[in-house]
This record gives structure tokens, sequence and C-alpha cells, in this order.
């Protein structure tokens, strides 16, 4: 399985990224995931369209963000990004990928 990240900010899907997937999947599984998020403004529906043979477009802010006037962004799309992958892999992968130590 893998998750080709692309990042929200250029609000655009590279034809080598669109090649990297369709290549991608002939051998695993693949989920798009959309970085930095801010906005969607359609931006996943688009990546959905350009980037048919993923399995999921998840959109995903990982880390805390601060704006300029003190506007602060959460993390966001973790759990989801986290269901996605569970869901595409077999039980056995699942344990063994999020199993704590």
């Amino acid at each position: 399985m893998a998750w080709l990240c692309i990042t929200e900010d250029t609000r655009r899907v590279e034809e080598a990224e669109q090649e990297l997937t369709r290549g991608l999947t002939q051998f695993m599984l693949v989920i798009g995931v959309i970085t930095k998020v801010r906005a969607d403004k359609n931006f996943r529906s688009a990546v959905q369209r350009l980037l048919p043979e993923a399995e999921n477009v998840v959109r995903v802010r990982a880390i805390e963000e601060h704006l300029d006037d003190g506007y602060v962004l959460p993390p966001e799309g973790l759990d989801t990004l986290v269901e996605a992958t569970a869901h595409v892999l077999p039980d056995g992968e699942v344990l063994r990928t999020f199993a704590i130590i």
C-alpha cells in the first residue's frame, strides 16, 4: 500500500503524479493524501477525478498551524487517513501496521 502525497497549496496534480499512481496500482493499492490542508474548494474532487486508480483521497493537516492573525488551524484528517489505510489492508497487515510496542 502506498500514500501518494499532494500539497493543497499548489492546487494541481502533476502528470508525473498521475503516471506514478497508474504505475503503483499495478502492484499495490494507493491512497491519495492531500497535505497541508486549509480550504478544499473542490480540490479533493479534482484529485479524485485525476487519480481514478486511487482507492481513496484523504485531506490531512498533520501539525497545528498558526496563521499571522493569531488563528490556529488544528490537525485534521489523521483519523480518516488511518481508517482509510486500515480499510484497504488485509486484517493481519492492519494489526502489524498499527501495533503499539
